[in-house]
């Protein structure tokens, strides 16, 4: 009889393992699932903040403004090294 109820605590004990294990497993993968899901949508929405916008475009507006503002300096340097070359034949 001892045997018995040793057998049947310990067949108890041993199913409340398991079913705190599933519970675990269970909570982990739902976990997972999340996460999965969480990082899909992450890397699909491509979503930018209003403030974010607004410097990006102030950004983009001063590299334009410093690109043109640089061309139109390259072109005076070269016209003004065009008329040099020309004042310095017409000197010879």
């Amino acid at each position: 009889m001892g045997k018995i109820i040793e057998n049947l605590i310990l067949g108890l004990i041993g199913l409340a393992m398991t079913s705190i294990g599933g519970l675990i497993g269970l909570f982990a993968f739902l976990w997972s699932c999340f996460c999965f899901w969480a990082m899909l949508a992450y890397l699909f929405t491509k979503t930018v903040s209003h403030r974010q916008y607004k410097f990006l475009c102030s950004v983009k507006t001063e590299i334009e403004f410093a690109k043109n503002q640089a061309f139109r300096q390259k072109e005076q340097r070269l016209a003004t090294q065009s008329n040099y070359i020309r004042e310095r034949i017409e000197y010879f």
